[in-house]
């Protein structure tokens, strides 16, 4: 494979792995809410279940990595597309999650 063909494949890789991310963070999030809402966590608002979530720390970390990598990449592959899950990622990321 050429070096062009692979980094286009490395390139989709990132790209689809973000998305993933973002729908994995998304879909725990509409969990907790729907926990929190109909009382099977009782007696815990929901900003105290954030903050006790054992998966908090791990998806942190994991969009920090991604981050990184996608830092890395940047002169590589000059994608706006990237560039844009990695300015999403960093804004994610700065919020307190």
């Amino acid at each position: 494979m050429s070096g062009l063909n692979r980094n286009k494949t490395v390139e989709q890789e990132l790209i689809q792995n973000a998305e993933n991310l973002q729908k994995q963070f998304s879909e725990h999030c509409r969990l907790l809410c729907t926990a929190t809402s109909k009382g099977l966590v009782a007696g815990k608002r929901k900003k105290d279940i954030c903050a006790d979530c054992p998966y908090k720390h791990k998806f942190k970390e994991t969009i920090a990595s991604t981050i990184q990598k996608l830092e890395n990449t940047r002169k590589s592959f000059k994608s706006k597309q990237i560039e844009m899950l990695r300015k999403e990622l960093t804004a994610i990321l700065a919020q307190e999650i």
